[in-house]
């Protein structure tokens, strides 16, 4: 019988009906790098807009508030986050904190600290009130304690350091506290590898507005994040690396870029962001403005999210605008359409809508630039630290997040996006699709586990019937179908090859019509990444055996039908691509199955 081909790119002639399987494309360029979220182990953000929120009780002329301001304010607090950093224990802020969220059933967790700056007797002070409070309120809510905050900084010797961590450790297990996880705060410049030694996780503080290290906020977070990774890499010695401290203010000035609120504003929302991709939980500094802090410069007492008055300083819920990360790109090939934009993102994770804005001028040209908004914000980072400054149709584009319209947060459909999900035409014979399209899921076990769900919107718009049988062998309606089958063909950059459910090896399948049906239409395009289309054995020899491209394959255009592409699930296909060898394309290195499959 004959094997069902994909061609290898031109010059390579188009193998006949009967010939063995094609070569890999021997030029197809290197598929672009995955990005992955690697978690360092600390607890979820829940429903809060940021994972933690540094709290500093003390009212505006440096007294202490009583317990019911305290109260009042973290009814506040538990709006915006789950998790909340207290410094030290002294004002009863400890005690009135676990008294305040057990009082009144407030989602919050308390990240604890002991202040050691003014010495031993302080130490203690903080730590016998830490004890009385954790044995009054037990220790569900309490998840750590720092014993210090930037002491290094201040001059304290490591070894003193190490011995206050050490003592307070002894205390706690002594007292029948010892599930507390006992750590200390320092800069990052300053963490050494004996102070993470001496940790249970290894918490930084890390600003870069100070340093005038960053040339605007893009700058300024890439690098805050650059530094948590390098203590990651070099000091941690595997242990969760969180950040204790950080934040922007919305007054004074230091370095190149102003101190403002809208600034204050748009450094939240993207560290928001890029925290959540490098898989790094943090402390935003912090809840209030701190007017407390007498003779401190404007900037420094200038920080939180709430003013002195714990009145909200901006409408909080912009900082849920950027959860999806929306990317501005800029620098576009007048050729470049929506389709081929998203086959050039799609690599990096799952897209919910691309925009090109269009050219005033003209109906089908568009203004150079455009918007690409992900699912998942560690893969807008991945594509951002992948595509940008790179070449797309000859052409050197930017990348960057998009900037807010003003500062209620991050514009949304209607202003930077238009209210339709996708629209159709284009300017080099691409057809975009319209939201109506059905979507389908298969999901793939290796070795019979299984390993990940891959969604397909499928082309009805303008491939309905061989779309239509994609659909049917997936919900396996007619009696037969995909589940159970194996991908029996993969080659690495190139593509991914299944669907033979009556014999496995690329000679087999039959589609709902019968054996072979027509090809419909080559009116889509294979341009780029996760491009669905129809594995054929010749002119109109249409099965049911499909193939997932890996990367953009023109010279199967007008040869093979598409009628698809990957919505969702692209790191899966990257997952099974990893699992073919260019040298023996028909012998994955594990058993792919096809475990499930049908409508999404």
């Amino acid at each position: 019988p004959a094997t069902t081909e994909i061609p290898a790119p031109a010059p390579a002639p188009a193998p006949a009906p009967d010939t063995s399987e094609a070569p890999a494309p021997e030029t197809s360029s290197a598929s672009a790098p995955e990005s992955s979220s690697s978690g360092n182990g600390g607890s979820s953000s829940g429903s809060g807009s940021l994972w933690g929120l540094t709290y500093s009780p003390y009212n505006t002329d440096g007294s202490c508030p009583d317990v019911g301001t305290v109260a009042g304010q973290l009814a506040k607090v538990a709006a915006v986050t789950n998790n909340i950093r207290l410094y030290s224990t002294d004002c009863s802020q400890l005690s009135n904190a676990l008294q305040a969220i057990t009082s009144n059933n407030l989602n919050l967790n308390i990240h604890a600290g002991i202040w050691i700056s003014n010495g031993d007797s302080r130490m203690q002070s903080d730590l016998n009130d830490f004890v009385s409070a954790a044995k009054k309120y037990g220790t569900n809510l309490i998840k750590g304690v720092s014993v210090g905050n930037e002491d290094i900084s201040k001059g304290m010797s490591e070894s003193t350091l190490i011995g206050y961590i050490n003592q307070v450790r002894a205390r706690l297990q002594a007292e029948g506290l010892g599930n507390i996880p006992v750590y200390t705060t320092e800069q990052d410049a300053k963490f050494t590898s004996g102070m993470a030694a001496a940790s249970d996780l290894v918490q930084i503080n890390v600003y870069s507005i100070f340093d005038g290290s960053f040339t605007n906020i893009d700058a300024s977070v890439q690098s805050i994040i650059q530094r948590a990774n390098n203590v990651k890499s070099n000091v941690a010695g595997g242990k969760q690396v969180r950040f204790g401290e950080t934040g922007w203010s919305s007054a004074g000035s230091t370095g190149p870029s102003p101190l403002t609120l809208a600034n204050e504003i748009q450094f939240a929302q993207k560290i928001k962001c890029a925290a959540k991709s490098a898989g790094l939980d943090y402390f935003y500094f912090e809840a209030k403005d701190a007017q407390w802090k007498q003779g401190e410069s404007a900037s420094e007492q200038s920080f939180g999210i709430f003013n002195s008055g714990f009145t909200p300083k901006f409408d909080f819920s912009s900082l849920n605008a950027p959860s999806k990360c929306i990317l501005f790109v800029s620098g576009l090939d007048p050729e470049v359409t929506e389709e081929t934009l998203h086959g050039a993102f799609i690599p990096f994770g799952d897209i919910v809508q691309i925009t090109l804005p269009p050219a005033p001028t003209s109906a089908s040209r568009h203004r150079g630039f455009g918007f690409v908004e992900f699912e998942e914000a560690s893969d807008a980072l991945a594509a951002i630290d992948n595509m940008h400054d790179n070449e797309l149709f000859g052409h050197t584009i930017s990348v960057r997040f998009a900037r807010p319209n003003s500062t209620s947060g991050f514009a949304s459909s209607g202003a930077m996006f238009r209210p339709d999900s996708l629209v159709s035409g284009s300017s080099n014979g691409a057809v975009v699709s319209t939201k109506d399209n059905t979507r389908v899921f298969i999901e793939f076990a290796v070795d019979g586990k299984p390993s990940g769900r891959v969604v397909f919107e499928l082309r009805d718009d303008v491939a309905p019937r061989t779309a239509a049988n994609f659909r049917a062998l997936c919900t396996g309606e007619k009696g037969f179908g995909y589940t159970g089958s194996r991908v029996h063909r993969i080659i690495p950059g190139f593509m991914i090859q299944a669907g033979d459910f009556t014999k496995g090896d690329g000679t087999g399948g039959r589609s709902i019509y019968g054996t072979t049906f027509n090809d419909e239409n080559f009116t889509l395009e294979h341009s780029g990444p996760g491009t669905l289309s129809m594995a054929n054995a010749g002119p109109n020899t249409n099965g049911s055996q499909f193939f997932i491209t890996l990367d953009k394959t023109p010279w199967l255009d007008g040869k093979h039908v598409v009628f698809g592409r990957v919505v969702q699930g692209m790191d899966i296909v990257r997952m099974v691509e990893a699992l073919g060898d260019k040298n023996a394309p028909l012998r994955p290195l594990k058993e792919i199955t096809i475990c499930n499959s049908g409508l999404q």
